[in-house]
């Protein structure tokens, strides 16, 4: 029994198991949309028009997490308080097969996820001081990553995903 009386004192022994200084958690869902097409755009040096195209696959995804109070229960996002998190990622050469793919949406997707969660925690602890601990923001950055890649792995140009995630 981990939390038990001492008989003498009659006091409690400290229960670690019980007891945990984690911050609550509010509710939110992870949106993300996962783009990709097979060229890579080869821009002017202003970065604002195309001269050329590239063999290759160029990946964007977006993440963007929202609280579940902000959500409308339909399952579509809500007029979002702040832009996507947005990043892009190109691989050069010939896509033979899947690891190509995921050679060019990986990062995309990692670095997506990584600054649309973090965005979410830093709103979320100027606004109630409270963040994510280590352990859910890692399972919210894993399944955030693997629901990206997997979707950009998929045939087709683009797709979106939604995450809900409810810690007790």
């Amino acid at each position: 029994m981990a939390c038990a009386m001492t008989m003498m004192t009659m006091t409690t022994a400290p229960c670690a198991a019980t007891t945990t200084d984690d911050d609550p958690i509010e509710p939110f869902s992870v949106y993300g949309a996962v783009e990709k097409s097979f060229s890579v755009n080869v821009m002017d040096e202003s970065g604002t028009k195309i001269v050329g195209r590239r063999r290759g696959m160029s990946a964007e995804a977006c993440v963007n997490v929202i609280a579940a109070s902000r959500e409308n229960g339909r399952g579509l996002p809500p007029t979002a308080t702040r832009r996507s998190a947005c990043s892009r990622a190109e691989r050069l050469g010939e896509i033979k097969d899947g690891k190509d793919i995921l050679r060019a949406c990986a990062p995309a997707c990692r670095a997506a996820c990584e600054k649309g969660l973090g965005e979410y925690e830093k709103e979320q602890r100027e606004t109630t001081g409270f963040g994510l601990n280590a352990r859910a923001r890692e399972k919210v950055r894993k399944a955030c990553v693997v629901t990206c890649g997997k979707d950009c792995a998929k045939a087709g140009k683009s797709y979106d995903f939604i995450i809900p995630f409810r810690f007790d």
